[in-house]
């Protein structure tokens, strides 16, 4: 029941419509929810994109290294969203992860959920690895016949990752200081990249470099988190400063799309920018940006990767916030 409890809180937050982060409340900079208990202050963050199963692990790590005199309990929150968050018929399609943790004991016990939260002290942190997901489960990720995990099935979605604190327990003084949450994905193969926690801004910008013959790549995700659709136009400019190609995603709420820069421009669920950045047939070295156009208030969370000879890492993917 309680994590039925905190997952609620925890969705009503992420589908408020609004990039609120602060509150002018008891909170103050923190986003406030107010339950028959107690109130509760918040700090989340956006991760646009998340993989496991089929070789893919994804880590979570959050810390209670808060700053000042008064350190108080607080609870490491996370939830996991699916990148296609409703199917055709209109029902909600559920992400239940197999994961581990470093808190549970016996550690190394695998466990399930689609929500959750971990209690931290001052000092203390936690690592989540999300592994798997269930068999047998109908399209809807329900009804599941079984609990044994199916290592050959790819997951992909975004997270709401960041601390909740009660205001008995010290909020909002306990939650000053806290680093921001740090997700890390990666393949059995090699691959690796670390997903920085940003909040949601309108425009994001990335430099790019790839070649005619795919030795370098990029690929990219764009989440909206909230429950607005959003309408986001990716501009992809040369080093002098010329336009190469556009391409517009809509992206409903919850939603994620997927694409690496070189997909088809049409009859693709992930479009992408076909052969735009090779005219003549030159190598790409240049920046992509990514705007919301629809509705004027409307805030996404962005990942980069970028490719080169088999190896992966993360893009230097920059937000720019309304002043």
């Amino acid at each position: 029941m309680r994590l039925k409890k905190l997952f609620v809180i925890m969705l009503a937050l992420c589908l408020s419509g609004s990039g609120q982060i602060f509150a002018d409340g008891v909170c103050e900079e923190f986003t406030e929810f107010d339950t028959p208990y107690a109130t509760l202050c918040f700090r989340m963050w956006s991760i646009p994109w998340i993989a496991f199963g089929d070789g893919w692990k994804t880590t979570v790590r959050g810390a209670n290294l808060s700053d000042g005199i008064q350190r108080g309990v607080v609870q490491f929150t996370w939830a996991i969203f699916p990148a296609v968050p409703y199917a055709p018929d209109g029902h909600y399609i559920n992400l239940t992860a197999i994961f581990t943790d470093n808190r549970t004991a016996p550690l190394g016990v695998l466990q399930q959920g689609l929500a959750g939260g971990i209690i931290l002290s001052s000092g203390n942190s936690t690592e989540l690895n999300l592994l798997y997901t269930l068999a047998g489960c109908d399209k809807y990720g329900e009804y599941c016949s079984t609990d044994i995990p199916d290592p050959a099935k790819l997951s992909v979605g975004r997270m709401s990752v960041g601390y909740m604190a009660r205001i008995g327990e010290g909020a909002p003084a306990s939650l000053r200081g806290l680093p921001k949450p740090s997700v890390q994905f990666n393949h059995v193969s090699g691959l690796q990249a670390t997903e920085p926690a940003f909040d949601p801004a309108p425009v994001w910008r990335v430099p790019v470099s790839a070649t005619v013959d795919g030795k370098q790549t990029f690929s990219f995700a764009v989440n909206n988190p909230f429950k607005e659709d959003v309408v986001v136009k990716g501009t992809l400019i040369n080093q002098n400063g010329i336009t190469l190609g556009t391409q517009s995603w809509s992206i409903p709420g919850t939603g994620t799309v997927a694409m690496f820069l070189t997909n088809p421009k049409s009859g693709s669920d992930s479009l992408g920018f076909g052969q735009d950045p090779f005219p003549g047939g030159a190598n790409f070295t240049g920046w992509l940006e990514l705007r919301v156009i629809s509705p004027s208030t409307g805030l996404v969370s962005v990942v980069g990767l970028q490719y080169t000879n088999g190896g992966m890492t993360s893009a230097d993917v920059q937000p720019f916030y309304s002043k």
